[in-house]
């Protein structure tokens, strides 16, 4: 979502930063979060990253029903966000 809000900015995909980090810290550079939340954002990452790259920690049929839980309140909250609300094109 903070990439979307990156390139909603005026950001060319391109350009956007390589790292979760550098996507976070951009992002507050820019006014799309604040410099405190950029850091709790980036810290929450570093600390739960491993659990998120290697699965640690939930069984699968739990894990992908919160994935498909998360995936749909993001989708809902960016479409309600978004100044291109009609390019979605989600059925």
């Amino acid at each position: 979502m903070i990439e979307f809000r990156l390139l909603e900015s005026g950001v060319e995909p391109r350009d956007l930063p390589g790292t979760h980090p550098g996507a976070y810290t951009e992002a507050a550079q820019r006014g799309i979060l604040s410099e405190y939340s950029a850091m709790d954002i980036q810290e929450l990452w570093r600390d739960h990253r491993a659990k998120t790259y290697y699965q640690d920690g939930l069984a699968a049929r739990q894990r992908a029903e919160i994935l498909y839980e998360l995936a749909t309140e993001t989708h809902e909250f960016i479409v309600n966000q978004s100044s291109k609300r009609h390019e979605c094109l989600c059925t």
